[in-house]
This record gives C-alpha cells, sequence and structure tokens, in this order.
C-alpha cells in the first residue's frame, strides 16, 4: 500500500474524528507488511490501554513470518522490532528461534553482555574467526573490536587466563596477518 496514501486517509480521518478507522487501517497495513516502520505506526496509533493486546497479535504476525523465512540468515523483522522495543530477552529467544543477520546478532548479544555473557561469547567468537579467516584486510578492524569484545567478556568473570589464551591463540594463528596483528594492537590486545 502506498505510505502517501495511507497517511492521507489517516488525515482525513483524524480530522473526521474516526480514531477507531486509523487503528483499523495502521493494523491493515501492518497484516499486508508486516516491516518495522508499519510497526511502528500501528504503536504510535494504538492507545497506551490497548496496545498490549495489539502488540501480542502483532508479534504473532512477526513470528508467523519469521517461522516461514527460507534462509535463517536473512535480516529478521521480529528481532528489529524487539530491538528497536529495548526487548533483549525476547529479541535473543527470536533469533535464537528465528535466525537473523550478523548486524542484528552483534546487537542482540550486545544487549547480553552484562546478563549473560557466554550467550554474547556464543555470538563473538564464531564471528571474529570468520573474520579473519578471509583474507580481507577490510574485516580486520571489525574482527579486532569484536576479539576485544571477547576479552573484556572472558575478564568480566574473572577467567584473566581464559582472557589470555584467546588473544595469544588468535596471534599464533594469525601472526603471518601483519595488518590483523596491527589491529589486536590498535583495540589494546598486545602479547
Amino acid at each position: 500500500m502506498d505510505e502517501r496514501i495511507v497517511d492521507y486517509a489517516v488525515r482525513a480521518y483524524r480530522e473526521d474524528g474516526r480514531e477507531a478507522e486509523v487503528r483499523r487501517l495502521r493494523w491493515t497495513v501492518f497484516e499486508r507488511s508486516p516491516e518495522v516502520a508499519t510497526y511502528r505506526t500501528l504503536r504510535e496509533d494504538t492507545p497506551e490501554q490497548e496496545w498490549p493486546g495489539v502488540r501480542e497479535r502483532a508479534l504473532a504476525v512477526l513470528r508467523e513470518s519469521a517461522a516461514r523465512r527460507r534462509h535463517p540468515g536473512y535480516p529478521s523483522t521480529l528481532v528489529e522490532v524487539l530491538l528497536d522495543e529495548g526487548s533483549a530477552r525476547e529479541a535473543w529467544e527470536a533469533a535464537v528461534e528465528h535466525g537473523c543477520d550478523d548486524r542484528r546478532w552483534l546487537r542482540v548479544a550486545a544487549l547480553r553482555e552484562t546478563s549473560h555473557p557466554q550467550d554474547a561469547l556464543g555470538v563473538y567468537l564464531p564471528r571474529v574467526a570468520e573474520k579473519v579467516r578471509f583474507t580481507d584486510t577490510a574485516l580486520y578492524p571489525e574482527a579486532a573490536e569484536l576479539a576485544r569484545k571477547v576479552h573484556r567478556l572472558y575478564e568480566r568473570p574473572g577467567r584473566p587466563e581464559e582472557a589470555r589464551a584467546f588473544v595469544d591463540g588468535l596471534r599464533t594463528e594469525h601472526r603471518r596477518k601483519r595488518r590483523f596483528m596491527a589491529e589486536l594492537d590498535r583495540v589494546g590486545l598486545e602479547r
């Protein structure tokens, strides 16, 4: 549905005091196009007292859509919506159940660092390895930043020997990749 037409109809309904029609239209648009933007407008145009019930129905639509996705590595609107709401636990559960792209996995992991560091490590470790495995030096700064997060997470619960072993292992395995070694130095992961 054309967004301009929807906005025009919403304005017309509002001018006539037909708020129920606004909500009905927003729901129809969301159902036809379950995306972050349509979810946001649905949330904005739903009265606060009605939102919990509408939210559950909307999340059910997004869960159904996520379950139909053919590839778990594609962006997930469900995960994005839950991240947008700041629902870290629900975003994690949705990402685990339905998968999502790397960018969203990293956002979900960042939200889990404090409360569930092992979960965050489970996301960061394979991504460090993946980014360094390729000889694309453009990925090295991101790999080094992720390695710094891993190091910090290992140190947090008082496991400095694991933090040191992680850095030593990276440096030993990739010692011939001088640019990656320089990136590790840059983020403070020297030998």
